[in-house]
């Protein structure tokens, strides 16, 4: 997804790209994210603008697609909706890139900056890092999930397994023991 910096002209440079699953796959491949089904989208509409050197991205970036559930390891789908994206490529020499502390006067961490070549701007990072950024840390795929039996691996939102539930079991069932695991979770230690 690398676009020619000459090709940004006075009136600026729309970009509208529809990516399909495979694409996404190859995407969070790239950070190390698995996709759990075939099924993926995504839908670049962003806006290109050049000053000199520096490069402003504004848009919306959408997509769809599943990775593992946190619980049972079937597919939650995920969805990502950045409709506000903004993002600034500055040349890799760059003094905001490059230089001592003092001699910026902001940090390339307080803004969302890239970097380009002086000739392409590649949009590759700013998408893959706006669908990882959308995966929620345990990942469901539906809100009442009941996981996996942590005995027999049946998936518990097939069916009931045949494993006999063990007296602690039952102890963490019960509302008030899971009310005072809260409370003692809570706690400063």
């Amino acid at each position: 997804m690398k676009l020619n910096i000459n090709h940004i002209g006075a009136g600026g440079l729309d970009v509208a790209r529809d990516l399909d699953g495979e694409a996404v796959r190859a995407l969070l491949g790239g950070a190390g994210v698995e996709v759990a089904g075939p099924r993926g989208r995504a839908q670049l509409r962003l806006r290109l603008d050049r000053v000199e050197d520096t490069v402003v991205v504004r848009g919306r970036i959408e997509a769809t697609f599943e990775v593992a559930c946190g619980s049972c390891l079937g597919p939650a789908t995920v969805v990502v909706d950045e409709p506000d994206v903004l993002v600034t490529y500055l040349p890799a020499d760059s003094p905001l890139v490059v230089g001592s502390e003092e001699e910026r006067e902001l940090k390339a961490e307080e803004l969302d900056v890239l970097t380009h070549d002086g000739l392409q701007v590649d949009l590759e990072p700013l998408v893959r890092e706006s669908l990882v950024l959308a995966i929620p840390i345990a990942p469901r795929c539906r809100e009442e999930c009941r996981g996996i039996c942590t005995k027999c691996g049946v998936d518990l939102n097939e069916g009931e397994c045949d494993c006999a539930p063990d007296e602690e079991d039952e102890e963490r069932a019960s509302p008030w023991a899971m009310a005072l695991d809260r409370i003692k979770r809570d706690m400063p230690s």
